[in-house]
């Protein structure tokens, strides 16, 4: 087998590993398999007489793409800077690359990659510090509560019902966890997803819990669902995932989660079971994060016009 056999083998196994943690909703792996991924190629493209000039620049834009997709996962963005499928455009190209020149990426993408990077260099220039600045903040000096709000918190108001619709309100008041205290800044994330695991609605997140025991953490906040029942397509659930921020990787990452059916959508205070990750959007294939009497408390008010 030639070299670059052996690399597009290693890749192209990576990136499917990347892309399943992703899929899965396992943000950090996912974002350290995208890196490891990026160094790899530029640990290649920095080897002579690998490449071809064209292969090279292809491969740099591959690499550029996945680097951003890797930060929006660490930085929990909403949107991202790169979706997941716009990320899984370059399965085939990373396939045939090294086999065929002619591949290019996908203008629309390419295009996007480079308003991105003008968008990143003009931040990078404005936000220099001064000679006078002595001391410069990075990741590792700020908790995810001290980032920006709008980056960890996107509740969005309630909408007004339509002629024989209905619209839910989810306050999610605690979550039963074991040692719960010890965990730093957790949220969670509500999305309402299809039987394939394709958002229906803008997911949101929550702001930080606001108090904590051992037992349990307590949010108290209210979550306005961005569409009808009605309009919830067969098969459909409202999933929860908690998260928190993990400190020796500096990253956020996906503790457990939980759903709700669609007939399970109905008045009044209910709780509902947590499950280990990887998340499973199907709802296949899923075991219990416990057997202790642990789980999501919630309050649903349903409105209509």
């Amino acid at each position: 087998m030639s070299e670059t056999s052996k690399l597009s083998d290693g890749w192209n196994q990576r990136f499917k590993q990347a892309t399943d943690y992703d899929a899965w909703g396992q943000l950090v792996e996912a974002a350290d398999e995208y890196l490891k991924l990026v160094r790899a190629m530029k640990s290649a493209l920095n080897q002579e007489n690998i490449f071809s000039p064209k292969q090279s620049k292809v491969l740099k834009r591959i690499a550029s793409c996945l680097e951003s997709r890797a930060k929006s996962l660490q930085l929990m963005k909403s949107p991202p800077d790169i979706e997941l499928s716009d990320v899984r455009q370059l399965k085939d190209i990373l396939k045939n690359l090294l086999q065929n020149e002619q591949v290019e990426i996908p203008e629309e993408l390419d295009q996007q990659m480079r308003e991105l990077q003008l968008v990143e260099k003009i931040s990078s220039t404005e936000n220099t510090p001064s000679p006078e600045s002595t001391e410069i903040p990075t990741l590792e000096d700020q908790s995810v509560s001290q980032l920006s709000d709008s980056t960890f918190n996107s509740l969005l108001p309630r909408l007004t019902p339509g002629k024989g619709e209905t619209l839910v309100t989810v306050r999610i008041e605690k979550i039963g966890l074991k040692n719960a205290s010890n965990h730093i800044d957790p949220f969670i994330i509500v999305s309402c997803k299809d039987i394939s695991g394709v958002d229906v609605c803008k997911p949101q997140k929550t702001p930080v819990c606001q108090s904590r025991d051992d037992t349990y953490l307590y949010f108290q906040v209210n979550v306005e669902l961005q569409i009808s029942v009605e309009k919830l397509p067969r098969n459909s659930a409202v999933f929860f995932e908690m998260k928190h921020y993990k400190p020796q990787k500096r990253m956020t990452s996906l503790k457990c989660f939980s759903f709700m059916e669609l007939d399970e959508l109905k008045p009044g205070p209910c709780v509902i079971e947590l499950y280990k990750k990887p998340i499973n959007y199907r709802r296949k294939k899923i075991s219990l994060l416990t057997q202790k009497p642990l789980y999501l408390h919630l309050n649903l008010t349903l409105h209509t016009e």
